[in-house]
Parts: structure tokens; sequence; C-alpha cells
């Protein structure tokens, strides 16, 4: 038995038994598989879990077959592909298996092995008289185990081009990885939805590990829904908002009512899924829920005790844990609380009769900040605007890039340079920090060289393309991956989809009017469109029009006198695909936050 002394003392003389064969090999060969036949037919029981390993003994036909048995519990990495033999042991713990290199097999969690062969014969023979054990045992199912799956290690550097998702890759409590349709290619097909395994419960009053929060139990987190019910295989899929379930947030945390600041959290999260959100308590900024889960991995910062995910760092260090989120490829969203102790009471107390009382402070979204669209104020480190080295006159971090493509049909002439274009492209170059932002429009030949020039003279350090069906080529994309991947850089550059249509998020100011000049007057926009653009140009007064009694008027293309040269010719040239792109950066610049400081120089 495993344990006894003097059987480990003999193990290599057990060993160089096994080795040994006679002349009587083929008599002990049909012996043992007379027995291991009978032994099978039985389907024996597994043998009693332990904390250890056991070490038995049997002989068959004269030689001595020494096995080593463990209980399901007790498999390293039940769940791995390298316990494949583990069901087939668990039914007969004596049956030998042959290594695939002979000897001692190094992967098999049962450290089983046997040779029967004599020396002379083909290894090939030998399997065979090894027994068809081996090849069961292949072709066993994996062993399954009580035990809970590993928790997901620390988030790794992201490659360059990609940009991050908003939720944290799922480890326990994951989805069981499913092979994707061919419809899920670029027909928006559904994807097949593996099952869903609860993690383990959280335990209060305790620091838990990843994995383990109330936010790993909520299916909506882990199949993931914007706001218009539409999933990630699809290609209109908008990872800016998230589909909310509340009910199933009291249902699994067992709560009547979700706490106010929770409810206030997820009402923002919806509509900036994709960013990590710096949630303003106090004097302290509070990291809460799947954002925890990538801070914890970012900053290098625990989590805090309780059964929801939550870290958090004071506000005097913003500067610093901001601006390492940005450089690891995040978008960070930054929430204030915008009204003070004493305006909320008065702000509770003329609520009218019936209607539902605020149940905390007001908060709000005060700025989103990405690699490329991050501008200068007393909270950030100055440090990363210094030293600014980038082509084209652009920040150390490099600027925003917008690319609207147009693939061209028919087979056009050649230029004068000899070169047939293939297609055309709208470019916008906006240097936030600066204030600086370039339009342009020209063709490319087949190799892209124009666009790969600008990319390779601007380094930009963020890029919008066009999302949807009929939105960016392969081919562009596969160029910006590359230079992506080629920037000088010391961070990932972010690549970003905007699609066709996208959801502006609604503010939360309590003041009707601040509220008003936050959003825009529809919830559903059109970034990419150009009379779309040039309205909003118009409504939010950016430059004065020319002339008077043109407010009314329906041609957003009036009334551009006095707009910056560079915009007004592309208005009055037809320059469509500049103003497109255009219409992108307005897009993000408003979403972020910092529309009237980059525009208005």
């Amino acid at each position: 038995r495993a344990g006894d002394e003097t059987e480990d003392e003999d193990d290599d003389d057990d060993d160089d038994a096994l080795m040994v064969t006679d002349e009587d090999d083929d008599e002990v060969l049909s012996s043992y598989k007379a027995k291991n036949k009978k032994a099978n037919s039985k389907k024996r029981k597994t043998s009693s879990s332990s904390s250890r390993p056991r070490r038995g003994g049997t002989k068959v036909g004269g030689v001595k077959v020494t096995t080593l048995t463990a209980s399901a519990g007790n498999l390293p990495n039940a769940c791995s592909d390298d316990s494949n033999h583990a069901q087939e042991a668990n039914e007969d713990s004596r049956t030998p298996t042959r290594p695939k290199s002979g000897g001692a097999s190094g992967k098999s969690p049962l450290g089983t092995f046997s040779a029967f062969a004599r020396k002379d014969e083909p290894e090939e023979k030998a399997r065979k008289a090894a027994g068809g054990s081996a090849r069961k045992a292949a072709s066993a199912a994996v062993a399954t185990t009580s035990r809970s799956p590993k928790p997901t290690s620390a988030r790794k550097p992201l490659s360059a081009g990609v940009t991050p998702s908003p939720v944290p890759p799922c480890g326990i409590g994951a989805v069981a990885a499913a092979a994707p349709s061919k419809a899920s290619g670029g027909g928006g097909g559904q994807k097949p939805r593996g099952e869903f395994r609860k993690p383990p419960l959280p335990l209060d009053g305790q620091p838990n590990p990843r994995g383990t929060h109330w936010h790993n139990h909520y299916k909506f987190v882990h199949y993931a829904k914007d706001s218009k019910g539409r999933g990630p295989e699809d290609p209109c899929y908008d990872p800016r908002t998230l589909k909310v379930d509340y009910g199933e947030i009291k249902r699994v945390a067992g709560r009547k009512n979700v706490p106010p600041a929770q409810e206030q959290w997820w009402n923002l999260k919806s509509q900036y899924a994709d960013a990590v959100m710096l949630f303003k308590q106090g004097k302290f900024y509070e990291i809460m829920h799947m954002d925890a889960d990538v801070a914890t991995s970012a900053l290098g910062i625990n989590y805090m005790k309780g059964t929801d995910a939550h870290c958090g760092f004071p506000e005097a260090a913003f500067g610093t844990f901001s601006r390492r989120l940005i450089e690891a490829g995040y978008k960070v969203a930054r929430v204030e609380q915008t009204e003070t102790k004493e305006a909320y009471e008065e702000r509770k107390r003329r609520t009218p009769r019936g209607a539902k009382k605020p149940a905390c402070q007001n908060r709000e979204v005060c700025s989103i900040s990405t690699v490329g669209t991050r501008t200068f104020c007393f909270l950030y480190d100055a440090r990363c605007f210094e030293n600014g080295q980038g082509g084209g006159g652009a920040a150390a971090e490099g600027p925003l890039v917008a690319i609207r493509e147009k693939v061209l049909e028919d087979q056009t002439a050649a230029g004068d340079d000899g070169v047939r274009p293939v297609c055309e492209y709208g470019v916008v170059i906006a240097d936030v920090v600066r204030g600086v932002v370039t339009l342009g429009q020209f063709a490319d030949d087949v190799l892209r060289s124009r666009m790969d020039t600008l990319l390779t003279n601007f380094a930009p350090s963020e890029i919008l393309v066009e999302g949807g069906p009929s939105g960016a080529s392969p081919t562009l994309l596969s160029l910006l991956k590359s230079a992506a991947a080629k920037s000088a850089h010391g961070f990932n550059v972010r690549i970003e989809r905007v699609n066709p249509t996208e959801n502006f998020p609604r503010s939360t100011a309590v003041d009707p009017q601040a509220r008003a000049g936050l959003e825009r007057p529809k919830s559903s926009v059109k970034p990419w469109d150009v009379d779309e653009c040039l309205e909003e140009l118009h409504r939010k007064a950016y430059y004065p029009r020319s002339t008077r009694g043109t407010a009314k008027r329906s041609d957003a293309r009036e009334g551009v006198g006095r707009w910056p040269e560079v915009l007004r010719a592309c208005v009055e040239g037809g320059a469509d695909l500049a103003l497109s792109a255009f219409g992108a950066v307005l897009y993000t610049l408003q979403r972020n936050l910092i529309d009237g400081e980059v525009l208005g120089m």
C-alpha cells in the first residue's frame, strides 16, 4: 500500500520486473487478457477518494504489475486534455496503459505503465500485444470532478491594434466554448450558446477571489447585448451600450431592491459599457463589478471586502492610475458627484407628491479619455503630454484619425502618375491637445500606398473606421492593424468601429438647460451622415453663420461663409467623404465631452 516504506524502496526492482520477459510471455499475455476482461465486465467501482494516491501491486501470470490509483477528486487538472485516461482508470484501476513514447508516462495523471513485449519484437506488435486498453482510454470522455474551474488569470497585455473588450474575460462562471457558426462570419447569424456554469458564491466580510463576485453570476453580463438587444455576433452590435437586467440582479443576490448607488452605477454603465468607470464617492474613486476585474489586473490593486467586486484609489492618484489604464488601451470614464448633500436634500424635498424621490446624490460622466482624445486638466499628470515627437505635429501619443472608405466599382482611368485608383478615402486628423483638425480626401491604388504613407507620417494613436456590414474593407483593416503593430508608441493603438447608426448617451445632469446642451435632439444618430453632421455644427453654433435669417434654412450647406477655411472648402467643393469622416470625429468628441474644447479652438 501507499506509504509503505518497504514498498517504496523496492520500486526500482518492481519497474525492472515489468521489463523482464521470458519464454512463457505468450501464456502471460493470455492470462492477463482473460483477467482484464473479467475485471472490466464487473465494472468495479472507483476507489474511495483520499488526500494522497495509493500504490498497489498485483501479480498477473507471475509478473508483478504496479499501479498508481487516484480518485477523480485528486486527479491533477482533471479538466485538461492530459487527463483523457481518467475515466477508464476509474473503471479498472489495474488496467495498465502503454505510454506514447515507451517507459513511464509523464503526462498521464495515473502514471501507470507496462511492457510485455519481447525485446526483439517490433514496436507495433508490442502495442497490439498490450491490448486495446490504451486506445479505449484515449477515446474515453474527460473525467468530471466536483472542483470548481480555475479562476481567470491576470489580464495579459493587449496586442497592438485591438480595442479591449468592455467586459473582462470570463473565468469561473464562463460560458462553455462553442465553435462559431458559418453564418456569424459575415451574415450576423447566431452563434451557438454554451451552458452557463455558475461560479462559487461570494462570501461576505472578506475579499473574494476573481470570478466569484455577484456580477459573475449575471447572465446578462456573459451573454452581453446592446441596448437594441443585439449580440456580439451581429455586425451592427454596439459595444458602447449594455442591456441591464435589474430583475436578475435582485434575484441572484437575494435582494428586494438594488442599492441606490449601484443602481446609479448600472444606469451609467448601460450607456458607457466600453469604458472603465471611475465612480466618485466622497474623496475616493471606486471601480465596481466588471471594471474592478480590469483594474485589479491593469493597476495591480486588490479587491475590497464584500460580495460585490470593487476596488479604488484616492482622488489624488487619479492622474497616475487613469494614465496607466489609458496607455493599457482602455477607455476611462470619470464619474463625478455633481450635487452637494444640501442640494440633494432640497431636490428631494421639492419632488412632487407621487413622483419617485431621489435616493442618492446626483452623479454625471464628466469626461471620457482614450489615447487619442485625452486633453489636459488639473487632475491629469502633465508628463504624458511632454516631449511630443509624433509626426505631423501630433502629441506624444499621436492624433485621432477617422477614415471613411469608398471602393470604386467602375474602372477609373489611370492618373497623371500612371496609377489606376481602386478606392477613395476621406480622412480627418484631430490633434486634440493642440486643437488642430486636418481634413483631406484622395484616391488610392490597389496597394493603398498613400494611406500607408499617411499612417506612417502621422502615427495615430486611435483610429476610427466605419462598422456594420458595409463598413471598412478587409484590405483597409489589415493595413491598419499592420500600421498599429509597427507603431513607435509604447502603448496599444486603438482601432474602434463606429456603426452607421449609434446610440447617443442621455445626460444625467439635474439642470434641464445643461442637460439639453450635452445631448443630441435624437438618441439615435448617424455619425457618418454628411447632412446630419452639418446640421449639428449649425445647432451647436461652433462657428457663426455668414448671414442673418439662415437659422431656419433646410439646406445645411448654406451659411458656411464664416466657417474655418478648410471646412468651408470641403462643403463648397463637395468633399463628402472628408465631411463624413468629420462627422465621426464630431460624434466621438461630443460623446467624450471635449467637442467645445477642440472645435472651438
